[in-house]
């Protein structure tokens, strides 16, 4: 660069236009604004809102906090998409800008952009009392912040990942996943120069921090120190799905009381033609289990008071270890069912699809404990179906492969791309957070929608990895 180019300093260091972060900005206020005065796309209360409101024992801090400050604000929760999807079009724009740097890529940067906010399962969560937009508003700051630490490593910006992290922990439990990423940034930011004691403290003590207020601010509601009381809960319903009477654990007594109650469920669930379409019908049943089913009868069975939710929640999770230690290969496959589906998403079905699971339901006539299956499907383009479904085998293609890059260049001891250390961490992140909900939950479709900025980079920076390898490989014209 001359030094009288006249659009030297309206260009950043690595060569891309400076109209870039201005234009995107205005696309996103444009976007975000046309959403917002439109008619809302759902209901600002869901099923689960109360308990984000009244501060449940099921609820961790975060969200309940967030929402007891939006109260206090001009128009109280009427105001609460409004400032949710502020926060999520600031953080998306900000995500987009960031990866650009790291791409050097305005047409990378713009279709991570589109991806974004084009995506109206993911931004009409910002219209509800649900957890989710929060948590990827949080979510896309950390990847931004990691688009930064992968180029240039500086212990302030550690630092903020970390409590971002730890702060989408106390919003969404589910955000235990991002921790995984923290030691592997921390040690790219060691061997980038960062001192070792400063990269570690960095690393850990924000979050640390910001996980210990949590448990303050539960314990002061709830009088328990821990963050949630509902994983035994989740897990029960995993253990009404894989339960084997034939193989009788340290409480046999009991879980042949749980074999016997499931057993007309599962009968009907064991005469599932696919296996995805097996899924399908226990996703409905996880709750009915945890939440009616078994919860009626267990209080009396195992002595826990029913207004103790932290002594319910520690029976349920016992008795789901002892299930799950008797049938460990029914329980891994139930896992793995799970974590096909994130990926695969079957409930996005095809018109004969999902006239064929609509048949055989019809088949099966009343359910037992559902009476009727919920109407979830609604049917969709067949194009947009097969869309949905190569863009999720893309993203997880493109994990494999920024793996295997990275592993490649730790072997050759070739140092590795910024674009190569950001893909191979965001794989890690969903990676992580799919296998914790497969092992814990029902693999539904707004768990992919919750680490949608993460999968949107694994297919972006894959689709830019397989153009600049094609380019590489085209003959010369001429």
């Amino acid at each position: 660069m001359h030094d009288d180019d006249p659009n030297a300093a309206r260009r950043p260091a690595n060569g891309a236009p400076g109209w870039f972060g201005h234009v995107t900005a205005l696309f996103t206020a444009l976007v975000v604004g046309f959403q917002l005065v439109r008619l809302a796309p759902a209901e600002l209360m869901q099923a689960d809102s109360r308990s984000y409101l009244s501060f449940s024992a099921v609820a961790t801090a975060g969200y309940p906090l967030f929402l007891r400050f939006v109260e206090h604000l001009p128009g109280g929760l009427l105001g609460l998409p409004w400032l949710q999807l502020g926060f999520y079009g600031v953080t998306a724009w900000l995500l987009a800008s960031s990866f650009r740097r790291v791409s050097d890529s305005n047409f990378g940067g713009g279709l991570l952009l589109v991806l974004l906010l084009g995506n109206g399962q993911v931004t009409r969560l910002s219209f509800m009392i649900m957890t989710e937009s929060l948590f990827l508003s949080c979510l896309m700051l950390l990847l931004a912040l990691f688009c930064r630490l992968v180029q240039t490593p500086r212990w302030p910006a550690l630092a903020l990942a970390s409590l971002v992290a730890g702060s989408a922990v106390l919003i969404r439990p589910a955000g235990y996943a991002l921790l995984v990423s923290l030691p592997v940034v921390s040690w790219w930011s060691w061997r980038g120069a960062l001192p070792l004691m400063q990269a570690v403290f960095a690393a850990m003590v924000p979050g640390l921090v910001v996980l210990g207020s949590g448990m303050v601010a539960y314990h002061a509601q709830h009088g328990l120190w821990r963050t949630q009381s509902f994983v035994g809960r989740n897990l029960f319903g995993k253990a009404g799905a894989v339960v084997d009477v034939t193989r009788e654990g340290a409480d046999p007594k009991t879980i042949r009381w749980i074999a016997a109650t499931v057993a007309p469920d599962r009968a009907v669930i064991d005469r599932a033609p696919t296996a995805f379409d097996r899924f399908r019908l226990l996703v409905p049943y996880y709750d009915v289990w945890r939440w009616r089913t078994l919860d009626e009868a267990l209080p009396a069975r195992t002595g826990t008071p029913r207004d103790d939710p932290a002594a319910l929640d520690h029976a349920m999770f016992r008795l789901s270890l002892d299930v799950i230690a008797s049938a460990p290969i029914a329980y891994l496959g139930d896992v793995a069912l799970n974590y096909a589906a994130l990926w695969w998403l079957p409930d996005a079905m095809t018109h004969r699809q999902l006239a064929n699971f609509r048949a055989f339901i019809a088949s099966l006539g009343p359910l037992p404990d559902l009476i009727r299956y919920p109407a979830w499907h609604r049917e969709h383009s067949d194009v947009e179906i097969w869309m949905l479904h190569s863009f999720m085998m893309a993203a997880l293609a493109s994990s494999f492969w920024w793996a295997w890059r990275l592993a490649a260049t730790a072997i050759t001891r070739t140092p590795a791309s910024s674009l190569a250390r950001l893909g191979f961490v965001t794989g890690l992140l969903v990676q992580a957070s799919f296998l914790l909900t497969a092992s814990l939950q029902a693999g539904i479709p707004r768990y992919v929608w919750a680490m949608w900025p993460a999968i949107s980079i694994l297919f972006v920076s894959g689709v830019l990895e397989g153009l600049r390898r094609a380019r590489s490989t085209s003959p010369p014209f001429g």
